[in-house]
């Protein structure tokens, strides 16, 4: 076994436990990511065979990723085609994946980034949510394009419907608050009436909390600190142990992240067995 192998395992594990920050892992108890089943024999996840989305066993498919289908073998093979979502033999493709629109069974086309369902690669059918910003369907030429700045829903580029956090709306705009912290202020923008995680509202301005606090009612007391964090003695807030979402103190974990578990004998969160963490879909 190379370095390089191991490192890429090493590292794909790591990726799986540390980087998915969810509520408590089911890893431990039978419940499994796509691509793996729960191997009763060795009490851990295991991989599903290439391509295969959900199995029963290393060897049987059940339901493959888009852009495999699944053959009598129960397997998965490629559709073969850039940008297919299903397909029922190698080159027929019967449905592109989003932001693609079918010209024949063997060839999906890209339309515009914005697009969600296109109806050619100039038209679309819808648009795609925007992530922090609106999109939406200009009826003139079925094209998306994005709302205006701080609108996170619009008519058109000149009539926002619902602002963004930290923004107001006035006759279809939307203006930024100018006080720091603030999520809604009046429509001149200098009154803020609610402030954001870790503010504490004070006629009309948003006071920071302490450090690690995400609500408190002035700077020296904290009600509640931030996920990984707890509340000390001292109304601060202090991280948890390593690979914890949340705890009481520092020698308890009620919940690990994701893929970890706590091990009340060594008193930290440790990675669930699994023997498939670091496998891609291909």
């Amino acid at each position: 076994m190379t370095k390089t192998f191991i490192v890429l395992v090493a590292f794909g594990l790591f990726l799986f436990g540390a980087t998915a920050q969810e509520k408590n892992s089911n890893v431990c108890d039978g419940s499994c990511p796509s691509g793996c089943f729960f191997n009763d024999g060795r009490d851990r996840c295991t991989a599903c065979p290439v391509g295969c989305m959900t199995c029963s066993d290393a060897n049987t498919c059940l339901q493959c990723y888009p852009g495999f289908f699944l053959n009598s073998e129960q397997n998965c093979v490629s559709c073969g085609v850039y940008g297919c979502a299903t397909c029922t033999a190698p080159y027929v493709c019967t449905a592109c994946e989003n932001s693609f629109f079918l010209v024949s069974e063997t060839q999906c086309e890209q339309c515009d980034h914005l697009c969600d369902v296109c109806a050619s690669n100039t038209e679309c059918k819808t648009c795609k949510v925007g992530n922090g910003f609106g999109i939406y369907l200009n009826s003139r030429d079925n094209t998306c394009k994005v709302c205006s700045e701080g609108c996170l829903s619009c008519d058109s580029r000149e009539t926002c419907t619902r602002c963004a956090l930290g923004y107001s709306l006035s006759n279809g705009k939307c203006t930024a608050c100018e006080v720091l912290g603030c999520i809604a202020c009046d429509e001149d923008q200098s009154s803020c009436s609610k402030c954001d995680q870790g503010y504490y509202l004070s006629d009309g301005q948003c006071i920071p909390c302490a450090t690690g606090c995400t609500s408190c009612s002035d700077y020296s007391t904290c009600d509640k600190c931030a996920e990984g964090l707890f509340k000390n003695t001292n109304g601060g807030c202090t991280p948890c142990m390593a690979s914890c979402l949340s705890c009481e103190d520092g020698n308890t974990c009620s919940t690990c992240f994701k893929g970890f578990q706590f091990d009340s004998d060594k008193g930290e969160c440790t990675q669930c067995p699994s023997d498939c963490a670091y496998l891609s879909r291909f």
